[in-house]
C-alpha cells in the first residue's frame, strides 16, 4: 500500500513538473517565433524559391523552424549590423533572403503571414541586407507582389524577384571569393591595421574606378568585377574591401549614403572597418578615382579616417558605431593660407614626415598659385595638390614631384 501511494505521490509530483517544464519550453519556443506583439509563428507558414517563376512549387518549402535556426553559409562574411537593427519579424524575411542568395534561387514564394509585425518593407529589408554582406549589390533590382494566391497551397503569399540571386551570379560570387582569399593570405602578418592598409592599397591600386552605364550596369557582376575586371564603382569597391577583411577575421560592413528625393546628388558607399579596437572609415573608390586621375595610388587618401572627414552623412548614421579617430592626421589646422604661419607649418610638415606628402586642413579655400611657388621655391621641388571641402574644413594633400 505504502510503495502504491509514493508512486501515486511520485506519478502526481511528474505531471506538474512535466506541466511546468513543458510550459517552459512552450515560452522558450513561442519567445523565438513571436515578438513585438504579433501571432505566434507555426511550422507551416512556408516559403519556396525557384530559379524561375514557372518552378515556384516545385521544390520543398522552407517551413517556420527552418527559417528561425537557418544560418547562411555565408555568415563568416556577415558582421549582422544591419541586421540587428530589424524587429524579429523582419530578421526572419532576412534570413529568407540569405536562403535565396545561399542557393542562387532569385523567385522566392513565402506566406503572406511571415509580414505581420513588419515595419519595414521587402525592398527595405533586402537593402539593409546588402550593406551587411559583400555578396550582394546595393543597387538591387527587387520586385515584390503581394496578395498572391497559387493553386498548390492555402492561403496569400507575397512573390519577390531579385535577379541578381540567381546561379549565374552566385557562381561569379564563388569565383571572386576564392581570388580573394588568395589576396587575403598574402596580407602582411602584423596587425589588423597592416592588414587593413594592404588591403585599401591593393585595391586603390589595381582597381579603376567605373560608372556603368545602360546594359552594362544591367549585366554587371560587381564583386568579380572588382578581382576580375579590375574595375567597378563603389558597390564593388565596398563590396570587395569587406570580403577581403572578412576573410582576415576583421569586422567591416559597408555604409550607404542615399539622397535625398529630388537633390542634385548621386548615392554612394563605402566602408566601416574596426581596427585595434577603433572604428574607422575606408573610401576605395573615391581613392581610385581621385589618385588615379590626380595623383599617384600611395596616398592614404581615404584610408582609415573619422566621420569628421567624412563629406556624406551615412544612412543609419544615428544607429551605427561612431568613427572618432584618424589613421592620417591633418599636419595642421589654421584659418587661413595667409596666417603668418603657414609657411613654417608647411616647412615643419615636411621636416617631420617621412611620406613624400603632407596633409593639412584651412578654414578657407584660398591656396593660390603664388603660394603654392612659394612653397615649391622652400622645398626644391614641383608640387601638386588635391582638396576636398569636408564639413566647413578644406582639406589639402600637398604632394612633392621631384
Amino acid at each position: 500500500m505504502k510503495k502504491r501511494i509514493i508512486s501515486l505521490l511520485c506519478g502526481a509530483v511528474g505531471l506538474v513538473a512535466g506541466i511546468f517544464f513543458g510550459k517552459w519550453i512552450g515560452g522558450f519556443i513561442g519567445e523565438i517565433f513571436s515578438g513585438d506583439g504579433y501571432e505566434v509563428l507555426p511550422e507551416e507558414r512556408y516559403v519556396y524559391f525557384a530559379d524561375s517563376e514557372e518552378e515556384l512549387g516545385s521544390e520543398a518549402a522552407l517551413d517556420g523552424f527552418d527559417l528561425a535556426f537557418y544560418e547562411s553559409r555565408y555568415k563568416s562574411f556577415n558582421t549582422r549590423t544591419y541586421y540587428h537593427m530589424l524587429n524579429t519579424a523582419e530578421q526572419r524575411i532576412y534570413r529568407i533572403l540569405e536562403y535565396a542568395l545561399d542557393e542562387g534561387k532569385d523567385y522566392i514564394l513565402g506566406d503572406a503571414r511571415l509580414l505581420l509585425g513588419c515595419r519595414k518593407s521587402v525592398v527595405e529589408i533586402t537593402f539593409l541586407f546588402s550593406t551587411d554582406s559583400p555578396l550582394v549589390e546595393q543597387n538591387l533590382a527587387v520586385f515584390v507582389q503581394k496578395g498572391v494566391t497559387v493553386p498548390y497551397a492555402a492561403g496569400e503569399f507575397f512573390r519577390v524577384e531579385i535577379p541578381r540571386f540567381g546561379e549565374e551570379f552566385l557562381e561569379k560570387k564563388e569565383e571572386a571569393i576564392e581570388k580573394a582569399r588568395k589576396i587575403a593570405a598574402e596580407a602582411p602578418a602584423g596587425s589588423d591595421m597592416e592588414a587593413a592598409l594592404y588591403f585599401y592599397q591593393y585595391l586603390t591600386d589595381n582597381v579603376a574606378y567605373l560608372s556603368y552605364e545602360g546594359d552594362e550596369r544591367a549585366e554587371a557582376h560587381f564583386l568579380h568585377d572588382v578581382f576580375f575586371q579590375n574595375r567597378a564603382h563603389c558597390d564593388g569597391f565596398a563590396n570587395g574591401y569587406s570580403l577581403l577583411c572578412a576573410l582576415r577575421g576583421i569586422p567591416a560592413f559597408e555604409k550607404q549614403f542615399t539622397p535625398p528625393e529630388g537633390a542634385d546628388e548621386i548615392g554612394h558607399a563605402w566602408n566601416t572597418v574596426m581596427l585595434d579596437g577603433d572604428w574607422y572609415n575606408v573610401d576605395c573608390a573615391l581613392s581610385a578615382d581621385t589618385a588615379k586621375a590626380e595623383m599617384e595610388n600611395d596616398i592614404l587618401f581615404r584610408f582609415a579616417f573619422s566621420d569628421e572627414l567624412q563629406t556624406e552623412i551615412p544612412d543609419h548614421a544615428e544607429e551605427l558605431p561612431p568613427c572618432e579617430k584618424d589613421y592620417l592626421t591633418p599636419a595642421f589646422r589654421l584659418p587661413s593660407a595667409d596666417d603668418p604661419a603657414f609657411y613654417g607649418e608647411i616647412d615643419k610638415a615636411f621636416r617631420e614626415t617621412e611620406r613624400h606628402y603632407i596633409f593639412f586642413s584651412l578654414e578657407e579655400d584660398d591656396v593660390t598659385k603664388e603660394h603654392l611657388q612659394e612653397i615649391a621655391n622652400r622645398q626644391r621641388s614641383g608640387l601638386r595638390v588635391l582638396s576636398a571641402t569636408r564639413r566647413g574644413r578644406v582639406y589639402y594633400y600637398l604632394l612633392k614631384t621631384k
